[in-house]
């Protein structure tokens, strides 16, 4: 009845006014058709295979910068000794980025393999990118992996990736990473926030037009890599080695970056246990909008800014304006419908639980949280782990 109410009062608005309730209503629903289209890829996807031909001879690489990491080191190594390497000609190295714990000291007293896990001290200036270009400059291959150090590995992972690369030879190969579920609220929040973001890079990768990808898991072969300038235009941002460098590749067509959906090349992360640093992190992701001109990227940013926005619209407009209070959970209801077909295929292929109340709170939540995102991206330059003031 209210909704009907809401349509009525539309109907009878003065022309100049019914751009209040239209606007939101159309944002609302273009979010929709796109979370409705990434479903449709999602649920047609066929993962391609994971098996690697037997005396494979391409030279892999696996470079995990570290940086005040000691607390994840021991799972890490844990993790890289139990890799399945059989066929693979693979090299391992843990590259200390200026670390201020007893990261390295650590790594060297504890490393379960020697004879393939390096431990190297960077000697180049700090941050991410610097580290792995050390990593290259040192280690020969032909193509390489990077990892962050607070993921947890499968065991059958880099046969996964490099199967991948095998059998298209792509420029890059984008693997899935998964958040590691909590019980404390900031934990769901992100757990839930991050199967959306997974189901988004799936599908867009899919389709030929990648919009995310994630340094804590991807294969890039390296002649393509330097070929292209490698970080060089750049290194001086903060963070980026993972984004930056897809939008690159992405200009060689449909066949330079292939995403690695099969389950097996999931690597886990855990959430960011502070509100503060979660906001950090995610300045720092925001900080990189000046460099980004790709027009997928853009659309799909768009897209999602527009949508969230339309409820804090409606929300903030409610006591004013007549029925836009209606209009707000209407809107909130259709998106979070078109939230929960994504997640919960995400979810269930993943194996994991997600509570609708989270949706629900995810979504009443995150149109103030890119609001505080957006002002910290104005008001911070980010550097790798420390935001400055400007």
């Amino acid at each position: 009845m209210d909704v009907c109410v809401l349509f009525y009062y539309c109907a009878m608005a003065e022309p100049s006014h019914i751009w209040i309730y239209i606007a939101p209503l159309a944002c609302i629903l273009i979010y929709w058709i796109r979370s409705y289209r990434a479903l449709q890829t999602l649920r047609n996807l066929v993962p391609p295979s994971s098996e690697v031909p037997k005396n494979y001879t391409k030279r892999i690489l696996v470079i995990v910068p570290f940086c005040d990491e000691v607390l994840h080191l021991p799972h890490l190594l844990y993790d890289l000794a139990h890799l399945d390497t059989l066929d693979l000609n693979v090299q391992i190295v843990l590259v200390n980025d200026h670390s201020r714990d007893r990261g390295e000291v650590y790594a060297l007293e504890h490393n379960p393999l020697p004879n393939l896990i390096v431990v190297a001290h960077s000697t180049a200036l700090p941050g991410k990118k610097n580290a792995i270009l050390f990593a290259l400059e040192h280690f020969d291959c032909d193509v390489f992996c990077t990892l962050d150090a607070d993921a947890r590995v499968p065991a059958h992972w880099l046969q996964s990736m490099v199967s991948n690369y095998h059998y298209s030879e792509p420029a890059m190969v984008i693997g899935q990473v998964t958040m590691r579920p909590t019980p404390q609220w900031i934990g769901r929040f992100q757990c839930t926030e991050w199967l959306l973001l997974q189901g988004l890079t799936i599908a867009s990768a899919e389709k030929f037009k990648p919009v995310l990808c994630n340094g804590a898991n991807l294969l890039i072969e390296r002649a393509s890599f330097e070929e292209s300038g490698g970080y060089l235009r750049h290194l001086e941002t903060a963070s980026g080695d993972d984004m930056y460098t897809m939008l690159t590749f992405k200009r060689y067509g449909e066949g330079g970056i292939k995403m690695q959906s099969e389950a097996n090349s999931a690597v886990e992360i855990q959430p960011i246990p502070t509100w503060k640093g979660l906001w950090r992190q995610r300045v720092r992701w925001a900080s990189k909008k000046n460099l980004v001109r790709d027009k997928d990227v853009l659309l799909s940013g768009l897209i999602i800014v527009l949508g969230n926005l339309s409820l804090l619209w409606c929300a903030l407009c409610s006591p004013f304006i007549p029925f836009t209070s209606h209009l707000f959970f209407l809107l909130l209801g259709m998106k979070c419908i078109a939230d929960y077909g994504v997640a919960d295929h995400i979810a269930k292929q993943r194996k994991q639980t997600f509570q609708e109340v989270d949706l629900i709170a995810l979504n009443l939540i995150y149109p103030l949280y890119l609001v505080a995102v957006w002002i910290g991206a104005r008001c911070y330059t980010p550097i790798w782990k420390h935001p400055k003031k400007r």
